[in-house]
């Protein structure tokens, strides 16, 4: 079900580990998925980290959004970051090139996935997404199980395609659902009126 890129797993130890880049394949729903993830170099087995989902846009990949800053030393010494990969370069949900392939459940997956596998710390386990993967970080913040899991939510540049009668996020585990919409007015492929 789960095959790793066990060679960079065994050229070094998971106590000491460096920041490394790795990549990951997951059966989610009957398909192969992949995702990739980098992993702090304060990483321990004996000491929990915090978990940074963050979503490709549209036409992008999850190689392109790891380039972006979020494992940058100067902002992120502490936090693993996780960078989910989808069908078709696009994620479901959302107006376009879309498979409608469950993503929803893949980012399950890969939350049990990676509780299995590392010491992650479940209360600080946070999603973000550029364009069309901060569309999909809405669709996540309303679905009912996800927003048990995740703690908060920060989209950046993306629509809501979500109907408000549908949102329906839990309170189960954190109070509130914590929400930072980034957004400017010259994006023109996910524009804020949502024309």
């Amino acid at each position: 079900m789960l095959s790793i890129s066990r060679q960079l797993l065994q050229s070094t130890s998971l106590r000491t580990i460096a920041r490394k880049r790795l990549q990951h394949d997951l059966d989610s729903s009957g398909t192969l998925r992949n995702f990739l993830i980098s992993i702090p170099s304060s990483y321990s087995q004996q000491s929990q980290v915090p978990i940074i989902l963050s979503y490709h846009g549209g036409t992008r990949t999850a190689q392109y959004q790891l380039e972006l800053d979020l494992t940058n030393p100067q902002f992120n010494t502490f936090a693993m970051v996780v960078y989910p990969q989808g069908l078709n370069d696009a994620w479901e949900n959302i107006p376009g090139p879309s498979e409608n392939v469950p993503d929803v459940q893949f980012t399950a997956d890969i939350i049990d996935h990676l509780c299995d596998l590392y010491c992650i710390d479940r209360n600080r386990i946070w999603a973000t997404g550029k364009s069309y993967g901060g569309v999909l970080c809405g669709t996540l913040a309303c679905d009912p199980n996800r927003s048990k899991r995740i703690a908060a939510f920060a989209p950046v540049a993306g629509a809501f395609y979500v109907k408000s009668s549908t949102c329906d996020p839990s309170t189960a585990t954190f109070l509130v659902i914590l929400v930072a919409q980034i957004s400017h007015s010259s994006n023109f492929t996910v524009a804020m009126t949502g024309q």
